[in-house]
């Protein structure tokens, strides 16, 4: 037992030192030397072999939780576009590859979390699921800065998206954003939900007007902090861990926009929260893989919901 809580302990850590040494410095500095993507893949690798050779299984007074701190596969297969990278990759097909019905992904990283759950929905339903995700760069006319300047590989990503999606023909097209952006935006109103009200309502009307069928899935909760990392620090009462349940005016308005410009809108809320609360553990498994992602473990419990809500809306 205590040496399984080492192991997350040290596993945690070195997610933690990634995210706060590593990647937010790559998200910031455009100059990222090339020496230190060979450590951030070095520690991932460490952290990663960490996990692997521990169950990482805890029982607990509530149940036994089953961290899983894994990314999406897209992130590792190149899908997922980084920071530097802008042009849409078409070769991203996954699910049934001999089927003539196709859907796709597009987003920010809110949008690849939702991957492990599209991918079994696509396979289970004889669907191709295509991805057009890229990090911190939500699938909206919304400019962002980053290092001090406007991130340019980010609005050429988004310029590119709607014409890249009618020429692939899909059935439908499923936007997932983090609506609730950290990155300074670079041209701001007099809000930032005016901001992001415009910018996404420009981009549905681009959609509108390739004719493109739309379905967005709401943004979801935000723990606020490292939820993997409280839980390995409250194993014995994780409902510490557990966040209140918010809607951020930006998500509010988005709901709102989606429907103006006749897009489906389907909300994850019921699904993570119970009435007030957001458990940071359900099933016996963390809900969040750090401080605002789900976890790939979590996702793929919300296949069925996922399916039926799809199922609605088509």
């Amino acid at each position: 037992m205590v040496s399984r809580l080492l192991l997350i302990a040290l596993a945690l850590g070195l997610s933690l030192f990634l995210h706060k040494f590593v990647e937010l410095k790559f998200r910031s500095v455009r100059g990222f030397k090339k020496r230190w993507i060979g450590i951030y893949f070095a520690l991932g690798a460490v952290a990663i072999s960490i996990l692997a050779v521990s169950s990482y299984s805890f029982n607990n007074s509530t149940s036994a939780i089953k961290f899983d701190l894994t990314s999406p596969a897209i992130y590792d297969d190149g899908c997922h576009l980084p920071f530097k990278e802008s042009e849409p990759k078409s070769s991203c097909i996954f699910g049934d590859q001999t089927s003539d019905s196709k859907i796709i992904l597009i987003g920010d990283s809110h949008g690849a979390q939702w991957f492990p759950a599209l991918e079994e929905f696509a396979t289970q339903t004889k669907r191709k699921l295509v991805t057009f995700t890229k990090s911190g760069c939500p699938a909206t006319d919304l400019p962002l800065m980053r290092g001090g300047i406007t991130d340019s590989e980010c609005v050429k990503w988004q310029r590119a998206l709607p014409k890249k999606l009618a020429s692939e023909k899909p059935e439908y097209v499923i936007i997932a954003n983090a609506t609730q952006i950290t990155a300074k935006v670079a041209t701001p109103t007099n809000s930032y939900v005016n901001t992001w009200s415009a910018g996404f309502s420009s981009f549905l009307e681009k959609l509108k007007a390739q004719d493109l069928k739309v379905i967005v899935i709401g943004d979801t909760p935000y723990p606020g902090k490292n939820s993997p990392s409280c839980l390995s620090v409250h194993l014995k009462n994780p409902t510490l861990c557990d966040v209140t349940r918010t809607r951020t005016p930006s998500s509010t308005v988005t709901k709102e926009i989606s429907l103006k410009y006749g897009a489906a809108f389907i909300d994850p809320l019921d699904w993570i929260c119970d009435g007030a609360t957001c458990p940071a553990v359900r099933g016996g498994i963390n809900v969040y893989r750090d401080n605002s992602h789900l976890s790939v473990a979590f996702t793929r419990t919300l296949v069925p919901a996922l399916t039926d809500a799809l199922n609605k809306v088509t």
